[in-house]
């Protein structure tokens, strides 16, 4: 039997604004606590951190990224100060 992948995707919408060139706004507008939450991502030397729950959770791992750091990766790769990020993952 095969199952429907989509059905298990979950789809997160961010908008991400650059505040410096090493420190952006990520605004997740239908986060996992079901209402809009902002978190604020900044490099560090050679490490993303993020003030989001679930980085502060693996903060020790240094290889983690969490959904708002990728946000910024992805945003910064097309060259954009404000754009919106979608992002799909399997729960």
């Amino acid at each position: 039997m095969v199952e429907q992948i989509d059905s298990l995707e979950k789809e997160f919408r961010m908008i991400v604004y650059r505040i410096s060139d090493v420190e952006f706004a990520v605004l997740s507008l239908n986060s996992t606590f079901g209402k809009p939450r902002q978190y604020t991502v900044k490099r560090n030397c050679y490490k993303w951190l993020c003030t989001c729950p679930d980085y502060q959770k693996h903060s020790t791992d240094l290889s983690y990224v969490c959904k708002h750091i990728e946000a910024v990766f992805k945003a910064s790769a097309i060259n954009m100060s404000e754009i919106e990020v979608v992002r799909r993952y399997n729960e």
